[in-house]
């Protein structure tokens, strides 16, 4: 089909009319195969983004515009370059019409005027910038990195770059080395000074994503078997794209060197220096060949792509904007439930029959079979529809620590599922108090229980009398691999459920979802064929389908690359040892990390990049920060499957994950053998034992602290997940503290550190105190000269002591309302922090933050009007931050004097509480995604200002923000809001919502808004809306939304998926109005 599409050439409407003959293949991506072998005749229709701001959309049919591209007459081409301005003016865009007037006029003549040793500005380049954000596609944080560069560093890059041409590649890689600014960038500033010789290279001429590297290795690859002879037989195509027939300026009409002037180099030279558009002409050209094939499918699919614009990399700020991002990794947990259906149907018929007495149902099933997600899966159904009164999910696992402990942390469940507060402290009480707590809490109410991956049947007989046996149709899930726990939880009167593996067609349909979560596609009858051979392999084991899944979309589509790896695995085992021998060394390193964690534990985010930053794992890349990059290594391990993710935020980045069952005892048994883990369950005479070689140890479950060994190694790692309190072990361990980086004691009872203790800790660079009982931090904290984390969330540490201020190397200090003692005469010395959250505010750290550039994430409190003018002042300084909470000190304080001149350009999270006068200076923050304002009590409608400024904003939380009776969101505002947050407005009586509004809308959050008595107007148009959530909301409207079927409220919220309303302020439990299951 290829070849015969060839011979139509110099037609390029009839070759495009053959090769759009091919499934998939469009006029656009048809286009760039004969644009990239004969770009003398041919161009390349990118989409219909380029055309927009080109003569292209002025042409007219098809025809028209193929009339257009045949034709060599200059007349023709400058009669439609001359409407370039009116199509400009057309498009209505903001300052575009301005923009390009710069671009096309002024810039190139500024260049031209510093003639011989050209540069650019700052200024210059932020305007430039604007215009290629405006004419394209909108990355707003491109624009607030270029802004935030230093003036002389953006002047010698720029006098090296220029001083580099007519070298192009060498050119463009000068100029990159500027934050933010990608070739695109700097080809658009090229071609201004000198079109003849530097084209302007759009977005969708560059492919730069790991699974498609293979491809481009194999164009490099391939045209170095062609001899000279035979390369010089083939005419030397134009390489410069196509686009630039549209983006010259009104002097020039540049279409590229004349082939004559192009000087001849070998393929592989030709692919270096023109990337994968040289690539595709290499190969175009080797294709044409007599003895060429039929063309590769993949090279089609990959053409296809780039048309569609599907690539997940961004050419601008590759290293910077991706790196810690929320688009890396598709974190849709329901992707990978397939073939489920039919058990969950089962599992939610269970649950609902009429059957009075409290009763047990048992998943069994293998390892890595699904019975973990299942049960989760319908947990967390169960729990929107809130059929049962009560929840809890506990793992109980192989180190099963007896009756006391499970009993704890169900208690801890189920009190936390209903946002209430044990009165006292349980974790040293006896049986019989756990037992009075547990019975009198679930008096009279339904529970659902999951006890999952249970090994010893006993569990349920020690445990089972402290639950009441009511006949109130209360149910219990236990999930196990073990045949002999069903036997005998069903001698105890429970039922038991068989989970059998996906069948072919199942397996094969997961297999093939993973390939595309990988950007892929098979490619070809015999991959078909390997792929069900895999999938065959992995005998219907979810686990061991996503891990192989994950690890082909990675390698090369071949059939050769995919057999040499089938025919080295048999089972899930296998797969499990292919899985993690195939990841990166520094992938591996942090993946063993996590097995410290216990089985079926949610690790938040943080809890690993930090640590893993301060063992050394994390390699430096480009300009991005440690952190980032640890982020990007979180988001492969997910990608790859080695970790999945249990939470996410509102930007849809995994805020928790979990560590697969199977994964974790792989990683935990390597971890082991290499000596780098030592995981305590209680089960020694002695927890770190003095012949223990392992660098980290994390302490499960320990009888006493009389287990703990004064003469212990030294290791670097310590974390302690026990709740049972040991004062004393800080004060044996010490003799192992000399070597100690990270000293992880979240949730551990005690309550000071000792004085003594810290003198030896020299070497530590992450130290967490959450959620403890300590109260006080010793002066010693100052030896601490390499710590880097400092975590006091959630513990009874308020004062600071000063010491702490001496830490040059401290880049995390993180707690909740920290006060200071001031004193003017002593400096701070942290230069290098990056977040501060949350400290008081007084005279002394409102003047000195401002000399924190580097903070990225910045909560103060209690300031006072007089600090305001100063505290903004300083947080102008502050180029770098990304996340902003002030609170105001006293009631109706006011911040009006946020009225920022020059604002953190990279601001995406703001939160204010206090009076605001008005939000003319939120325009400004053109990166902002999640906003609260809290008290702001604004007289008028917030909603039509932010509207029209805030394009970007995801998350929007107004509490006590409006006082007035009519809020409206007029068409079309908001189109990226995910999630809108309306609470305490005392006085609303009526929402509006217009056709077009709010697009995006998945979750609408209203509470304690005592005079809407109505269902917001034009709800209806909500097409993605899923959850709405009422809290002390009036009785009429609750009840308008029970009004069922055909009522006109139901016209309103039908298309809702999830309902809920809960009237704490009443004593009501949580009631699920409506709900829809989502099918998976």
């Amino acid at each position: 089909m290829w070849k015969k599409a060839f011979t139509f050439l110099p037609d390029l409407a009839k070759a495009v009319t053959k090769m759009t003959a091919l499934k998939g293949v469009g006029p656009a991506a048809a286009s760039a195969v004969p644009a990239a072998y004969a770009p003398e005749v041919a161009v390349f229709m990118s989409d219909e983004r380029p055309f927009k701001f080109g003569v292209i959309v002025v042409i007219g049919d098809r025809g028209h515009q193929m009339e257009l591209f045949r034709s060599s007459d200059v007349c023709t081409w400058k009669q439609c370059l001359s409407s370039h301005q009116s199509v400009i003016e057309s498009l209505s865009k903001p300052n575009l019409v301005s923009l390009d007037a710069f671009y096309r006029t002024h810039f190139p003549r500024t260049l031209h005027e510093r003639d011989p040793k050209p540069f650019i500005t700052r200024s210059e380049l932020t305007q430039l910038m604007q215009w290629k954000l405006t004419r394209g596609k909108w990355r707003p944080q491109l624009l607030g990195f270029v802004s935030s560069l230093d003036e002389t560093h953006v002047d010698s890059a720029s006098k090296k770059a220029f001083a580099s041409l007519p070298d192009f590649a060498k050119a463009v890689t000068e100029l990159t080395a500027l934050k933010g600014v990608g070739p695109t960038t700097a080809s658009a500033i090229f071609a201004a000074y000198a079109p003849e010789v530097s084209p302007f290279m759009s977005d969708e001429c560059v492919l730069i994503f790991k699974p498609n590297l293979s491809f481009h290795a194999k164009g490099i690859y391939k045209p170095n078997k062609i001899s000279k002879e035979e390369w010089t037989a083939f005419p030397t195509p134009n390489p410069t794209p196509t686009t630039t027939t549209i983006t010259t300026n009104n002097n020039n009409i540049n279409n590229g060197p004349k082939a004559a002037e192009i000087s001849p180099r070998t393929s592989s030279e030709r692919c270096q220096r023109s990337g994968i558009t040289g690539c595709i002409t290499v190969c175009l050209h080797e294709a044409s060949r007599p003895d060429a094939t039929e063309g590769d499918s993949a090279e089609i699919a990959m053409i296809s792509k780039v048309k569609e614009g599907q690539t997940v990399g961004s050419i601008e700020g590759d290293t910077n904007s991706k790196l810690d991002g929320e688009d890396n990794a598709d974190l849709r947990r329901d992707r990978d439930l397939v073939g489920m259906d039919i058990h969950m149907e089962r599992l939610v018929e269970w649950l609902s029959q009429e059957q009075p007495r409290r009763t047990i149902i048992s998943i069994l099933g293998e390892g890595g079979l699904g019975k973990t997600a299942l049960a989760s899966k319908v947990f967390e159904e169960e729990k929107k529809a809130r059929r049962f009164e009560n929840y809890a999910w506990v793992s109980v696992t192989q180190s099963y620590h007896g009756a006391d402990d499970l009993l704890r942390r169900i208690i801890h469940q189920f009190f936390e599922e209903e946002n209430e507060t044990l009165l006292y402290d349980i974790s040293d009480v006896e049986r019989w108090v756990l037992d009075n707590n547990l019975r009198e809490f679930l008096h009279r109410k339904r529970f659902l229980l999951v006890l999952d991956d249970v090994w010893h049947g006993e569990v349920w007989t020690d445990i089972r009398l402290s639950f009441p046996n009511i006949n109130n149709r209360s149910r219990i899930i236990v999930t196990t691999r073990h045949r002999e726990v069903v036997s005998f939880l069903s001698n105890c009167g429970g039922g038991w459920y068989d989970l059998t593996p996906l069948d072919e067609q199942a397996a094969s349909t997961l297999f093939h979802r993973q390939l595309v979560f990988g950007g892929g596609c098979i490619g070809g009858a015999e991959l078909e064929g390997q792929a069900d051979i895999i999938a065959k392999i992995c005998r219907g084991s979810p686990l061991a389908i996503i891990l192989m899944g994950r690890q082909f979309a990675l390698r090369e589509r071949t059939t050769s690359e995919w057999e040499d790896v089938v025919t080295r695995l048999d089972y899930i085992y296998d797969i499990l040892n292919f899985s993690f021998r195939d990841l990166p060394n520094h992938l591996r390193i942090c993946l063993l990390y996590c097995s410290a964690f216990p089985e079926a534990y949610a690790i938040k985010r943080t809890r690993l990049i930090r640590p893993w930053t301060a063992e050394g794992f994390i390699q430096e890349r480009g300009e991005a920060n440690p952190e980032e990059v640890a982020g990007s290594y979180l988001n492969e391990l997910i990608f790859r499957g080695m970790l999945q993710v249990a939470k996410t935020n509102e930007f849809g980045r995994a805020r928790e994950v979990l560590v697969p069952n199977m994964v974790r005892e792989l990683a935990l048994s390597m971890s082991e053998v290499e000596n780098l883990l030592k995981v305590y369950n209680g089960d020694r005479e002695t927890i770190v034992d003095p012949s223990d070689q392992a660098r980290q140890i994390a302490i499960h479950w320990i009888r006493d602290d009389g287990q703990m060994h004064a003469r212990a190694p030294q290791f670097r790692s310590l974390f302690d997940f026990t709740t049972t309190g040991w004062p004393s072990v800080l004060q044996k361990m010490k003799p192992s503290f000399r070597s100690l980086r990270v000293l992880d004691l979240k949730g551990s009872y005690i309550k000071s550190v000792p004085d003594e203790v810290l003198n030896d800790l020299y070497n530590l660079r992450y130290l967490s105190l959450r959620s403890t009982s300590v109260r006080e931090l010793p002066r010693s904290l100052g030896r601490l000269q390499n710590l880097q984390t400092l975590d006091l969330r959630n513990s009874n540490v308020h004062a600071l002591p000063r010491e702490v201020l001496k830490l040059l190397k401290l880049r995390h200090l993180l707690g909740w309302d920290l006060h200071l003692q001031s004193n003017p005469d002593e400096p701070w010395c942290l230069k290098d922090i990056q977040t501060l959250k949350t400290i008081a505010s007084n005279a002394e750290v409102v003047r000195e933050v401002g000399n924190l550039t580097q903070l990225r994430s910045f909560w103060i409190t209690w300031v006072r009007p007089a600090d305001e003018a100063a505290l903004c002042a300083s947080i102008a300084k502050m180029t770098r931050l990304t996340n902003l909470v002030i609170v105001t000190c006293v009631e109706g304080g006011r911040c009006r004097r946020c009225i920022w001149k020059d604002p953190p350009p990279l601001l995406q999270k703001l939160g204010l509480m206090g009076r605001l006068d008005r939000l003319g200076w939120l325009i400004l923050l053109a990166n902002l995604k999640e906003l609260h304002l809290t008290k702001s009590r604004m007289s008028e409608d917030p909603i039509p200002f932010l509207g029209r400024a805030r394009q970007n904003l995801a998350y929007l939380e107004l509490d006590e923000a409006y006082n007035a009776q009519l809020m409206r969101f007029d068409a079309y505002v908001f189109p990226t809001l995910k999630k809108l947050c309306l609470w305490n407005l005392e006085r609303l009586e009526e929402i509006v919502i217009e056709v077009g509004a709010m697009a995006s809308l998945v979750e609408f959050d209203l509470r304690r808004c005592g005079e809407l008595k109505a269902v917001p107007v034009g709800m209806e148009w909500l097409a993605n809306l899923r959850e709405l959530y009422l809290e002390a909301m009036p009785d009429k409207l609750v009840e308008r939304l029970r009004g069922g079927e055909g009522s006109q409220e139901d016209n309103r919220v039908g298309h809702i998926q999830l309902i809920r309303h809960w009237d704490y302020m009443r004593g009501r439990p949580l009631e699920c109005i409506s709900y829809k299951p989502h099918s998976t």
